[in-house]
């Protein structure tokens, strides 16, 4: 069910707006999933939430051309890579 709406989602909005949401859901199902469990969120877990946001950040940042530049450029795409590969 959650894969239909993610298709519906992709014909009506912009790639770029529609993962950002689906990865925002993982940060709030983290909150949620604890408190439903009763169980406290790991600081491990609390972590990858934080490198999860700084990501997105990037993510929106890199996709998101403006002003007079056309497309994303070479050097940012090679900064967002390297970013990735550093967290890993």
């Amino acid at each position: 069910m959650v894969g239909l709406a993610h298709v519906g989602a992709l014909r009506e909005g912009p790639i770029l707006e529609v993962e950002a949401v689906l990865v925002t859901s993982l940060l709030f199902t983290l909150a949620v999933g604890a408190r439903i469990s009763r169980q406290s969120v790991s600081r491990r877990d609390w972590g990858a939430a934080a490198l999860v946001v700084v990501g997105l950040v990037l993510f929106l940042g890199a996709g998101d051309p403006h002003g007079d530049v056309p497309v994303v450029t070479v050097r940012t795409w090679v900064t967002v890579g390297l970013a990735a590969v550093a967290d890993t």
